[in-house]
């Protein structure tokens, strides 16, 4: 159901006009077990292919991959985008009772600039952080945010870290396509059940 509503987001923001969007800003709401914001960090993120130039096998990435702060910060982020294609700085696993059900913090921008403030889980965790634009995840743009020890590290993030047990460009892109396909199925099979009782019945 969180996967399905993250993707429904996704495509909403993918078809807005608009060149620039923020979602789950938060700048006092303290998540739960913070009891005060433990510092106020400034970071600035680029996105572009110019930052994949190192990784041949990827086509864009992020100027910064792999980040550390401290449980309870709050991050004012300052998003880049180089390139003259629609990207995301999207945080993943942030707590549901701060940031609702999706859990998350994004910025997004077409050959531009956004800025947009939240505020660090309590616990050690590593969170993800992609692009949801379709198959840019795959194409590089993933990084890590480590919040205090983290819990342990996030696979397939370029000069970071390597895949987990074979994981590749193709297993990744079909997580969604497996469910279209489970979803049909289900559909099919209630549709032909409710055939044959129709033909039983008379």
């Amino acid at each position: 159901m969180k996967k399905t509503l993250i993707l429904l987001i996704t495509s909403i923001a993918l078809l807005n006009p608009a060149t620039a969007n923020v979602m789950g800003q938060n700048t006092d709401q303290l998540p739960p077990g913070c009891e005060e914001i433990s510092g106020t960090e400034q970071l600035t993120i680029e996105a572009g292919t110019e930052h994949a130039e190192q990784f041949p096998s990827k086509m864009y990435t992020y100027s910064d991959r792999k980040l550390n702060f401290e449980p309870c910060t709050k991050l004012e982020v300052t998003f880049i985008n180089n390139d003259s294609i629609r990207h995301q700085w999207m945080v993943h696993g942030l707590p549901e009772q701060t940031y609702g059900k999706m859990g998350m913090f994004m910025l997004e921008t077409t050959s531009g600039k956004e800025k947009g403030t939240f505020i660090l889980p309590s616990e050690d965790e590593s969170l993800l952080i992609h692009c949801g634009v379709p198959q840019h995840t795959q194409k590089g743009m993933k990084a890590q945010l480590t919040v205090g020890n983290g819990d342990g590290d996030i696979p397939n993030v370029p000069g970071h870290t390597g895949p987990i047990d074979g994981y590749s460009y193709d297993q990744e892109s079909a997580v969604p396509m497996g469910m279209v396909v489970g979803i049909t199925m289900l559909l099919l099979g209630a549709s032909m059940i409710a055939i044959m009782e129709k033909r039983t019945e008379k």
